[in-house]
């Protein structure tokens, strides 16, 4: 958790801070919603003890945000890699359909 944590910290980002916080949002949102829901309707936590079990919970704090910093990171690499290759590749003007004679 702790290595995987500081790889996302560490690592270069290509997110702004507000595109961070808006998705990390999302994703707190989400795992309270299922949380609940796992929960409350189908008592599927308090394997081990009753009540708060704070490791988990922080487990379920920390490792979203490091997952979903990295993911959006490789991500925009991805597609970044993409539209240059794809820049590369581009048709010259003379064959954009223009009939010269």
């Amino acid at each position: 958790m702790i290595l995987f944590s500081a790889a996302a910290f560490l690592m270069p980002k290509k997110l702004t801070w507000n595109e961070l916080y808006a998705t990390n949002l999302f994703v707190y949102g989400f795992i309270a919603l299922t949380g609940m829901t796992f929960n409350l309707k189908y008592d599927l936590y308090g394997y081990f003890a009753k009540g708060v079990q704070w490791m988990g919970l922080l487990e379920q704090l920390v490792i979203p945000t490091a997952a979903n910093t990295i993911i959006l990171n490789i991500t925009l690499l991805i597609l970044n890699l993409k539209l240059v290759r794809w820049k590369q590749n581009e048709v010259p003007k003379r064959y954009t359909g223009n009939k010269e004679k």
